[in-house]
């Protein structure tokens, strides 16, 4: 189903929340349909914009997607964006993910896409490791505009050996992905 989400483009500017561009949109979507994961969590999302482009395009699959925010304003508007925009494949969670027994869930997981605090993307998967899937797809979004906070996660994964790639977003953006093994 295709969805006007022009408003919730409007809001964002307005309010300058950043959302993902029109090429962040087509890369996770065009990724997803490649993919075709069965579990997908996102890690915090603003006014769950992203939230909305995964759902809306895995709902024909008929695969769920589990959201956390713990800022409450964007919670709240999140629980109306999905309402507005009749998704019903989405499960929203005002938790703070990492204290919250994830795995009652879901046992394991096969796509997450992360756009927290940027600072935290290394503890950010560090709690989710128990809960990766073989080939399990990480992205981390916004690795180059917040180098300097990302780089604990970079060191770290250079220090383990964990394999991932910067793919590079024609708007200068990066995405962090990593491919479990």
């Amino acid at each position: 189903m295709k969805r006007d989400i022009s408003r919730l483009v409007t809001f964002a500017t307005m309010h300058s929340i950043p959302i993902c561009d029109s090429e962040t949109q087509q890369f996770i979507k065009e990724f997803l349909i490649s993919r075709k994961p069965v579990s997908c969590l996102e890690i915090w999302s603003a006014i769950w914009f992203s939230t909305i482009i995964i759902a809306s395009t895995i709902e024909d699959w008929r695969w769920k997607l589990i959201s956390f925010e713990y800022s409450y304003p964007s919670y709240m508007r999140a629980c109306n964006n999905i309402h507005t925009l009749l998704l019903t494949n989405t499960i929203l969670y005002y938790h703070h993910f990492s204290k919250f027994d994830i795995g009652k869930l879901w046992k394991t997981f096969d796509f997450i896409f992360i756009d927290g605090e940027k600072g935290s993307y290394l503890s950010y998967y560090l709690d989710l490791l128990p809960y990766l899937r073989n080939n399990c797809i990480l992205i981390f979004d916004d690795v180059l505009q917040y180098t300097e906070q990302v780089l604990p996660l970079i060191s770290y994964l250079h220090v383990t050996k964990t394999q991932f790639k910067i793919h590079d977003l024609w708007n200068g953006d990066w995405l962090l992905i990593l491919e479990t093994k």
